[in-house]
């Protein structure tokens, strides 16, 4: 596992359920308390699930299942482009995410500062677009994780270009 992935992961957890005491939690029992570690009916050990493989794995390990792993994000100004503005994708090397969890965060983090802060007023009522559109960014990219048959040779790619997302699965 990315035990740095894990952390941080474990620092979201707690500040999202008000629960300080989990960042200091052993990881194994923080893995069978939350169900990604099971015990094996064949030797009744404890083993890695392939969820928490996909979620925290390191790419070798990944690709030790799932031989065909690969997470994709690219920025166009258009489909036609050749070019890509700027990628994030799965792979080997310290600036690339491993796992499902650090493709998430990065692109994430991506998604916010592509995204302009507009608004729009209404009298003396300000709405800002910038936090709903992030929102349901961030769902649709939950979703397309989440339901991706990682056995298949497609990767999951999000495309974002100038005037919509797209997100594919295979």
């Amino acid at each position: 596992l990315n035990l740095i992935d894990l952390q941080n992961y474990k620092v979201l957890y707690s500040q999202v359920n008000d629960e300080p005491e989990v960042i200091s939690a052993d990881n194994e029992q923080f893995l069978i308390d939350h169900g990604l570690v099971r015990i094996d009916r064949k030797d009744g050990k404890y083993k890695l699930s392939k969820a928490v493989l996909l979620l925290f794995g390191k790419y070798n390990s990944i690709l030790d299942v799932y031989p065909s792993f690969m997470l994709d994000f690219i920025v166009k100004n258009k489909a036609s482009d050749v070019d890509y503005l700027d990628r994030i994708y799965t792979s080997w090397g310290d600036e690339n995410p491993d796992n499902i969890f650090s493709f998430f965060q990065k692109v994430m983090n991506k998604v916010d500062t592509l995204t302009p802060d507009t608004f729009e007023l209404n009298g003396l009522t300000r709405k800002n677009w910038k936090n709903s559109f992030v929102r349901a960014v961030r769902e649709a990219m939950v979703n397309c994780l989440t339901h991706a048959d990682y056995h298949s040779r497609l990767a999951v790619q999000i495309s974002w270009f100038d005037k919509r997302v797209v997100f594919q699965n295979p």
